[in-house]
């Protein structure tokens, strides 16, 4: 942010529902939702993209609360690739949220045997339920 600042670029706040262009493919944010949230995680710029009939829904570091919001909307949520939110944490990857994404795939991004024991084993067992 500091940097942004320096060099007097502007920041555009992130919001769910926001079209962002970008030619023939579809690109639209699916978080925030809300206007405040407790975890600063839920704050995470999550979209959606489709190109034809391939879509992907890149979820970054959003959990549980987020997860909850998603369900409830009237988002389109059938994807084709879902990429597992929080790195696999137990603080998100409900399973209502993984019901509702209808996914063909999923991704986890997490380093080897890292620090925080990502992914963690609630969510592989929830994924493995699904396939």
């Amino acid at each position: 942010m500091e940097a942004v600042n320096a060099v007097g670029l502007k920041f555009k706040t992130a919001k769910a529902g926001v079209d962002i262009p970008f030619g023939k493919t579809e690109v639209v944010l699916t978080a925030p939702i809300s206007e405040e949230y407790k975890n600063l995680n839920d704050y995470s710029a999550a979209v959606k993209i489709k190109l034809g009939n391939t879509s992907f829904l890149l979820t970054r570091d959003v959990e549980r609360t987020w997860e909850m919001e998603m369900v409830a909307s009237q988002q389109d949520l059938d994807v084709n690739l879902l990429l597992i939110p929080h790195h696999g944490s137990n603080s998100s990857s409900t399973q209502e949220f993984l019901d509702k994404t209808t996914h063909s795939y999923v991704i986890i991004s997490s380093g080897r045997d890292n620090n925080y024991g990502h992914p963690h084993k609630e969510v592989l067992q929830r994924l493995v339920k699904i396939i």
